[in-house]
């Protein structure tokens, strides 16, 4: 029998290992606790509910008002006596966020081989983005077992010394994610018409209007960037009858403070609370174009078929740059302005990018990753 503690801190974080867990569950040889480290606790909930899930333990009960150091420092000291408490084989964590470091930093220093999903991921820029770039590049040199979601991923992870034998190509999780609500998709329209007003919906029915699904919360995009993307929709909502913008936004009060200041109250905007998994993913399929700074959902919209355009000036997932189903937008309200009204103006920069292979797998990729952990399970090092 293996044991895995999978520890999971975001709503990403959950969505992209709740696939794994489902299998784990399946295999008669894998015991598995799910563990939240409390970073983002309201939100984590939502997300795992839709895949049945719910979380074994919650290691820290945080304060919205508490700095990322102290949230740290509290969830690597629980982490810490509840390994002490209980034994595993694997320590899984994902990508690159305060709760991936810090329980990789923790299982590492317990003797726990520590498994890396979503692995090699750079800009190689320690400021870009922030602190992600660090989190991640600091994990890869305590991790176990680095299962790369693309052959550029597994490239970067040789390029920095990892060994080869610890590297393993397998897609990326969030692709199963998407495979497994395929069955408990609803029917977006009635996602919307709650949503819109009656005349937005209708308009939408009858294709006089496009939605564009809008999302942006990075930290080092705060204040400055966000508020030029505001002031780059604004111009395209006020300059269009034919557009219609949906924006969940953040919890980060600042983060809402600069969307609400530039946007609310115009009409054909939709200023929201962030939506539960499977309604947002109805969202997507609904929308002819996103706008985002998101890591995931470069990933999951070229699944969906959907164009992203990315508010940033770097990714740490080039592979969609280059496949064509992402294009960076700059950061600038000129440059957002114009990169939106590309794709809403020429027809053929829309098919072209909504016609582009996906880069990141088939949507088995946790499959993949517990058959090869079963397959090596005594040659794995600490």
């Amino acid at each position: 029998m293996l044991k895995g503690l999978v520890i999971v801190g975001t709503r990403p974080e959950a969505i992209k290992m709740a696939p794994l867990v489902v299998e784990m569950q399946k295999r008669k040889n894998w015991e598995v606790v799910l563990v939240s480290s409390g970073q983002h606790s309201s939100m984590l909930d939502m997300a795992l509910s839709n895949f049945n899930l719910t979380c074994d333990h919650t290691l820290v009960e945080r304060n919205p008002k508490e700095s990322i150091i102290s949230f740290t420092a509290d969830f690597s000291k629980n982490l810490d006596a509840y390994l002490e408490k209980y034994a595993f084989d694997y320590l899984f964590v994902h990508g690159d966020t305060a709760t991936t470091f810090s329980a990789a930093l923790v299982g590492f220093y317990r003797g726990v081989k520590v498994i890396h999903i979503e692995a090699g991921l750079r800009t190689f820029n320690l400021e870009s983005p922030f602190p992600e770039e660090a989190n991640r590049q600091l994990v890869s040199r305590i991790t176990s077992h680095h299962f790369a979601p693309t052959r550029l991923a597994y490239n970067n992870l040789i390029q920095e010394g990892i060994g080869v034998d610890t590297i393993s190509v397998v897609g990326n999780t969030v692709i199963d994610s998407l495979r497994l609500a395929t069955g408990s998709y609803g029917n977006s329209k009635s996602v919307l018409e709650k949503l819109l007003t009656a005349r937005d919906f209708e308009s939408y029915k009858s294709r006089e209007k496009r939605i564009i699904l809008v999302t942006c919360h990075r930290r080092e995009n705060i204040a400055l960037i966000m508020n030029e993307l505001g002031l780059a929709l604004r111009r395209i909502i006020t300059e269009r009858i034919d557009i219609i913008v949906i924006l969940p936004m953040h919890i980060n009060p600042v983060v809402r403070r600069i969307i609400k200041r530039n946007l609310e109250g115009l009409v054909g905007v939709y200023l929201i609370e962030p939506l539960d998994y499977l309604p947002f993913i109805e969202i997507m399929r609904s929308s002819y174009l996103i706008v985002t700074d998101s890591g995931g959902i470069q990933e999951e919209a070229p699944f969906l078929k959907k164009p992203v355009l990315l508010v940033r000036d770097t990714t740490e997932r080039p592979e969609a740059l280059e496949a064509g189903t992402v294009k960076l937008t700059g950061l600038t309200k000129t440059s957002i302005y114009r990169a939106i009204w590309n794709l809403l103006e020429h027809k053929e920069n829309y098919q072209e990018m909504i016609n582009a292979t996906n880069p990141y797998g088939d949507g088995f990729a946790s499959n993949k990753i517990l058959d090869i952990l079963e397959k090596n399970a005594s040659n794995f090092s600490s």
